[in-house]
Parts: structure tokens; sequence; C-alpha cells
């Protein structure tokens, strides 16, 4: 009907025709507006989230995400960082696979006598892939590492640690004296709020409070370390 009336009432087919085109100009400006808008909140959520992480940084106050309780023993003036429950811990380890052989293919030459060729043996190869070993609670406090499964339990202390790497969704860290590294993956739905800014369970802001505790445990007290001012959470 609608290209019908093109031709039965062209006058009227033009005004309709116009009006659908800037209905639709409109729908794509609102569009592009909303998209901004929320582009722009996101940008500022984003900006308060890194003043809030340069203010406290700076001024020496601890980062904290505490999403649960710790069932830990804490030491003499130990103090709670970080509990995140629903972690899952992963080791690498070393994997054997058998590549079998091949018996070949056997030719008759003559009554009683025949040869094999192509014949093989199977090969043993190893490889590193990565386990889960467990799940349970990830806690930093002020001076160490731990973890709380149902079955394993992991303890790591500041000074044992040689590096840390963040991924997206957890960390590795690696102990000293110990070939193989710790793999911890968290829960990102876990989140917390910090002078009105929102931080999630994601391995750059969990590195940033393991990297703050880890230097303020070896500040003299009163001392606020230059470190904190070079902390930057992506």
């Amino acid at each position: 009907m609608y290209w019908l009336d093109f031709f039965v009432h062209p006058a009227k087919w033009r005004e309709e025709h116009q009006r659908r085109i800037e209905a639709r100009q409109r729908a794509e400006r609102q569009a592009e507006e909303e998209r901004q808008r929320v582009e722009r909140q996101a940008q500022e959520r984003r900006q308060h989230a890194a003043d809030v992480l340069h203010n406290r940084t700076s001024s020496g106050q601890q980062l904290t995400m505490i999403c649960g309780k710790s069932d830990a023993g804490l030491h003499t003036g130990e103090k709670l960082v970080c509990v995140l429950p629903g972690t899952s811990f992963y080791e690498p380890r070393s994997v054997r696979v058998y590549q079998g052989g091949s018996s070949g293919v056997s030719f008759r030459v003559a009554k009683g006598m025949s040869f094999r060729v192509g014949q093989s043996r199977g090969q043993s190869e190893s490889h590193d892939e990565l386990r889960m070993l467990d799940q349970g609670d990830f806690i930093i406090t002020s001076q160490r590492v731990i973890f709380c499964g149902s079955t394993k339990t992991v303890t790591i202390d500041f000074d044992q640690i040689v590096g840390t790497t963040a991924f997206a969704d957890g960390v590795r860290i690696s102990k000293e004296r110990r070939e193989r590294p710790y793999l911890f993956a968290f829960n990102t739905d876990l989140s917390t709020t910090i002078d009105g800014a929102t931080f999630f369970a994601n391995g750059n802001f969990v590195n940033c409070m393991l990297d703050q505790a880890t230097v303020l445990s070896r500040c003299p007290k009163g001392m606020l370390p230059a470190a904190f001012m070079q902390t930057k959470v992506a």
C-alpha cells in the first residue's frame, strides 16, 4: 500500500516518505547521542577510578577487597587486605603422551619367507598443561598470600615472592626455590566500592593490592614509600 500511494496520491506519498526519512534520521541521532552518553559515563567512571587509585596510593592507604569471611589464622599484627572466595587454584603439571608405533607392511617373497618394511617403535613425549587442583579462598594479608581450599592450603610470605604476572581473570605468583608457579583464577563478578568507584576482582587490581601490601610491609612505620606514587591499574 505504501508504494501504491505513489501512483494514486503522489503528493501525499512524498509527505509520508519525507516523514519516514526524518523519523529514521531522528532515531539515528538519538542512538548516536545515547552511545556517546554511555561512552562519556564509562570514561568518567574510569577517570574517577583512576583518581581514587592515585589518591589512595599516593597517600599510602592500602587498597582492600574483602568479599567474604576468612578462616585463615592470622599472626599477631597481621591484617586482612583481600579475601576472594570461589578462586580456582591451578598448577602446570607434566603430562606424558605416548605416540604409538607402526607394525609396517609385510611382503611375502617366497614360501615361508617374508620381509617387513616401515616398522617403527612408539615414542613417549611429555609437556606441561594447567590442571585445576582446588577451589577456595584467595587471601592477601599485610604479610603474605594464602590460599585455603577444600584439599589444598598454600602460604607464600612476601619475602618468598620472586615475581607476579597479572592476567584478565587471575594472577601467577612465582615462589623462590620452587620451579613451578602458582596460578589463581578469580571470580571476576566479585567487586568492591572504594570512595564511590567500583573495582572488580581482575588480575590487575588484585596484583595492585598485592604490590602495595608487599611494599608497605617493607616500609618503616611512618614513612611513605615512593613506589606507591607509581602504582597503576589498567
